[in-house]
């Protein structure tokens, strides 16, 4: 379901964005694929991930950035309209930890949702993230990989 985004899967995306307000208000950043690229360059990943096993119906990509060299990972996702409500952030989620963990690349993952992005906390929930409380206007789930 995961594979490493391509360039050309991250200006998909991009253009997707400008167009999905809802995504703009919270990974706005991912429109700007050179800056995009520049970070996955500084040891963060991208990968983008499909319905099932079909590689021609992307569904969303999930990123991680590294917080200094301490193993902590922060994350984002995003899931195209077309694609929500089908449970696709929580599988996402698991097959990421489950993939970070095989590689010993991460001790922790954080992730902050705003809090009207019920379905983000659902799925961070169901993937057995734990809320740690309010970060500014955000909230903060946490999840240990090793």
């Amino acid at each position: 379901m995961l594979k490493e985004a391509t360039i050309e899967d991250k200006t998909t995306f991009a253009v997707a964005l400008t167009k999905d307000p809802s995504g703009m208000k919270y990974v706005a950043f991912y429109t700007d694929v050179e800056a995009w690229e520049k970070r996955d360059a500084d040891k963060n990943s991208t990968y983008t991930f499909y319905t099932g096993d079909n590689e021609n119906q992307v569904a969303g990509f999930i990123a991680t950035q590294r917080l200094s060299n301490s193993g902590d990972l922060v994350l984002e996702y995003y899931i195209s309209p077309e694609h929500r409500g089908n449970q696709y952030g929580k599988k996402v989620l698991k097959e990421l930890i489950s993939r970070l963990r095989s590689l010993g690349k991460a001790r922790m993952l954080f992730a902050y949702v705003d809090p009207e992005n019920k379905a983000s906390a659902k799925a961070l929930d169901g993937a057995g993230f734990l809320f740690q409380g309010r970060s500014g206007d955000w909230e903060l789930y946490s999840y240990m990989v090793q």
